[in-house]
């Protein structure tokens, strides 16, 4: 079955103003800076000007062309993740672990067959995620794995013992250097980023089709909330300080007098003292900060507010005012256009806003994960 183009355009989302298109075949250019001839070789992308359109969706699952994405989006959030195996001996079997691991914090994946003995475990999304989370997610990932199979390595056998040493070194880089989407944290110095092929498009270089095995026949893949990875992130941290460092922001400058600011629901005493305590620790300006993947603002300092528009545009005028005078403690959109103009957010509202989480306690674990309080 090939799916709509509708499946793409939903959930491989991503840079909306260029798109990468495969070379089809081996192809020679001038190089205007030395006025050398060059070849671009076939499998590699052209970096087109453009937003991926209705008609190009169609031609990729048609074969006539075959389409990537840039995965970091004008705003740093991304949409999707994906882990990559592709060892020749033990590929499902990753594959396999990658599906327990993302099973524990109940994350829901698609896999896909990208060319004969290579897979993506894809990680879909309802809504942007910041791509720094995304990226720190990433590396508990590939760490787990690199834990799971390092054994394998001492399989590798030589008469020649140098010649071993440097056959487990380079198997020990490789499994260290398995790919997972998005590499970085940002877009990065080009202003772009990785890429990522779309699936369901022919391989111009290999000839061969990409498949997703278990493609429901509605064509409706199963998508995660944003608040469920940065949950699952959170217990990663806490539980394994590394590979990287601590997602706590303290914030000693804020009076243990301060009182939450009033959102308008009735909660228990225990659950508010919990909320208080999260205030007390983590200030509204980085809890803005790491939720956008943005720069921390200053008090009073207006950002792109991601209620009325998530990607964030030269045209558009900053309108969330985070802390300050007016929104202290919380957050306030002064756009017309916002369904939440003149709203005051604290943090607990913010954060169900922003990752449309209707339960209160899920939310306000993982501020407590996020405040080091958990």
């Amino acid at each position: 079955m090939v799916a709509p183009a509708g499946l793409l355009a939903a959930h491989w989302r991503g840079r909306d103003d260029y798109h990468p298109v495969m070379v089809a075949q081996d192809r020679q250019w001038i190089d205007r800076d030395t006025g050398k001839s060059k070849i671009k070789p076939a499998g590699t992308y052209d970096k087109v000007k453009g937003p991926i359109t209705a008609e190009l969706f169609e031609k990729h699952l048609a074969g006539e062309l075959t389409l990537g994405r840039y995965q970091i989006d004008e705003s740093n959030h991304v949409y999707w993740m994906v882990a990559d195996a592709e060892h020749e001996s033990w590929a499902l079997e990753e594959i396999e672990e990658g599906k327990k691991f993302l099973d524990q914090f109940f994350l829901k994946y698609v896999l896909e067959v990208s060319s004969p003995g290579r897979y993506h475990l894809w990680i879909l999304m309802n809504a942007p995620l910041p791509a720094e989370a995304a990226f720190r997610f990433g590396l508990y990932y590939k760490a787990h794995i690199y834990e799971a199979f390092k054994h394998r390595i001492e399989w590798i056998a030589s008469t020649d013992p140098e010649e071993q040493a440097e056959q487990r070194a380079d198997e020990d880089r490789r499994m260290r250097n398995r790919e997972f989407f998005p590499k970085q944290g940002n877009r990065g110095a080009d202003g772009f980023g990785n890429l990522v092929r779309l699936p369901l498009g022919f391989h111009q270089k290999k000839k061969v089709w990409s498949t997703i095995p278990d493609l429901p026949a509605t064509g409706v893949l199963p998508t995660n909330a944003p608040m469920t990875v940065m949950m699952a992130l959170a217990q990663l941290e806490v539980a394994r300080p590394d590979p990287l460092p601590s997602l706590r922001v303290k914030n000693p400058e804020i009076n243990i007098s301060d009182r939450p600011v009033r959102t308008g629901m009735k909660h228990s005493a225990d659950f508010s003292a919990r909320l208080e305590a999260v205030w007390r620790v983590l200030s509204i300006e980085s809890l803005v900060a790491q939720t956008m993947g943005i720069q921390t603002p200053r008090p009073g300092d207006k950002v792109h507010c991601p209620f009325h528009a998530h990607i964030a545009s030269s045209s558009q005028t900053p309108a969330l005012m985070v802390g300050g005078r007016y929104a202290t403690r919380s957050v306030m959109c002064w756009s017309a256009s916002c369904r939440l103009q003149y709203k005051r957010l604290g943090h607990l509202n913010f954060f169900r806003e922003y990752f449309s989480e209707p339960d209160p306690e899920v939310a306000l674990l993982a501020l407590e994960r996020l405040a080091g309080l958990k």
